[in-house]
This record gives structure tokens, C-alpha cells and sequence, in this order.
């Protein structure tokens, strides 16, 4: 006798709990979904509506485990920077080896780079990908092999680039702990690279509820979506905003 869940009642499940993906499992769970939130220890805060899962989703058994019985598998798995060029394909080639295996569909939370340098050119969906370095083609290599999986029928997938994130829970960023404990508390500021030059930002409700619209609608799979981001401004201008709201220089 089948055991499956019915498709109204399969979860959607969330790989991650970092910034975006404890974001964006609050926002599903807002909008009516059954949710699981996946990581290596299942040890976070509770999150209401939320089921927490403990799998390590690098391997392949680690995601069969983590994604079973989902509707939609939303891969917000992120790890370490010097890490990245080594375990991001690994987690991939299990993440999407579980998601065939269960019929789900994928939606990835992605990156902007893929389209490398740009000259000053604003980055649209349709921009070439002209990465050259180590990172950015690893990433551009991961994204060309998503797409290829949803076109040969492996994998319904769908791709939201984002922008360096800014919000609640977010540390790791150039806006992020080098720009508000200081802020708060009246300590240092820290500008990385050129403070004039224009940089995007994407809020963290905004990546939520970009991947969650995703999940959601199955009519955008398998292209690049970017989701919904500020327009560009300098450091300069953004810190000033911060000093403006909290009130001190």
C-alpha cells in the first residue's frame, strides 16, 4: 500500500538555516505551507509551523533523507568561503541526485557570479556569463549543470539570483557586522573597497519571498529569475542613510 503524501500536504522543504533559508521558512509558513527546515544538526531555535530535519545533505543519502516527501526542495545551502570551490559541487551532485529520486521540483538560491565583471553594466537575467575567477566560474559550472538537468527532464528547477544580502540575522556581508554593532553601539564602521562605487543589496524578506513566489509557481522553472533588489548605491550613501537612522555619526 502507497504511504506518499498527498501533494496538498507535502512539505516544502528548506536545505539550510542560515539568513535566507530560516527567512524564507518563516515565509512559507506565512504563506499556508507545510515546512521543513534541513541542516547537519537540527539544533536552531524553534520556529513556529516549523519541523526541524538533521541531514547532511553533502552526501547522497544525507539529501534522499532530507528532501523526502517534499513538493518543492528549496537548496539555500551555503558553506564557508575557502570552502566553497570544493564542497558547493559535491552538495549539489547529491542535492540533485534526492530531488530526481523524490520528483520534486528545485529551486536554488543563487548567486551574481556567474556574470563576472560588467564594466559598470547593470546585471539583467539576460547578461552573459563571463566569470574568470575560480569562484565564479565554479558557481557559472553549477548553474549551466542545473539548467541542464531541467532541460534533459532529470529535475524541474528553478534558479533566483540574489545580491549580497542585508537584514535581520545577517552578519556575514558587507553590510552586515561590520556596519551595525558599530552603528548601534557607537564603535567603528568598517567601508570595504571603494565607498563611491555602486553596489546592490537584497533584503532578506525580499530573497524569502522571491524563492517562495518560485516554489510557487512552477511556470518559471528552469531559467535564471533575480529576485527582487535595490537599486545600486555607494557605501558612502548607505552609511549615511545608517547614521540618519540611528541618530549618530
Amino acid at each position: 500500500m502507497s504511504t506518499a503524501i498527498p501533494q496538498s500536504q507535502a512539505p516544502h522543504t528548506v536545505l539550510g538555516s542560515g539568513p535566507a533559508g530560516t527567512a524564507l521558512a518563516r515565509e512559507l509558513v506565512r504563506r499556508g505551507h507545510p515546512v521543513r527546515l534541513v541542516d547537519r544538526r537540527a539544533a536552531g531555535p524553534e520556529i513556529e509551523g516549523v519541523q526541524r530535519i538533521a541531514a547532511d545533505v553533502s552526501t547522497v543519502d544525507g539529501a534522499v533523507a532530507g528532501v523526502r516527501d517534499a513538493a518543492v526542495v528549496y537548496h539555500c545551502v551555503n558553506v564557508a568561503y575557502h570552502l566553497q570551490v570544493e564542497v558547493m559541487p559535491r552538495v549539489q551532485e547529491a542535492v540533485l541526485a534526492a530531488v530526481e529520486a523524490s520528483g520534486a521540483r528545485l529551486v536554488v538560491l543563487d548567486t551574481l557570479y556567474p556574470y563576472g565583471e560588467t564594466g559598470g553594466a547593470v546585471m539583467t537575467e539576460e547578461s552573459p556569463w563571463k566569470a574568470t575567477s575560480r569562484k565564479g566560474r565554479m558557481r557559472a559550472e553549477l548553474d549551466e549543470r542545473y539548467l541542464a538537468a531541467h532541460r534533459s527532464g532529470r529535475v524541474r528547477v528553478a534558479l533566483g539570483r540574489s545580491a549580497d544580502f542585508v537584514g535581520p540575522g545577517v552578519l556575514n556581508s558587507s553590510l552586515g557586522a561590520a556596519v551595525f554593532p558599530g552603528a548601534l553601539t557607537g564603535g567603528d564602521v568598517v567601508a570595504m573597497g571603494d565607498i563611491d562605487l555602486p553596489h546592490s543589496y537584497t533584503a532578506i524578506a525580499d530573497v524569502a519571498a522571491g524563492l517562495a513566489t518560485l516554489g510557487e509557481r512552477p511556470d518559471g522553472d528552469g531559467r535564471v529569475w533575480h529576485l527582487p533588489t535595490a537599486p545600486a548605491v555607494g557605501t558612502r550613501e548607505i552609511h549615511a542613510m545608517v547614521e540618519k537612522r540611528v541618530g549618530r555619526p
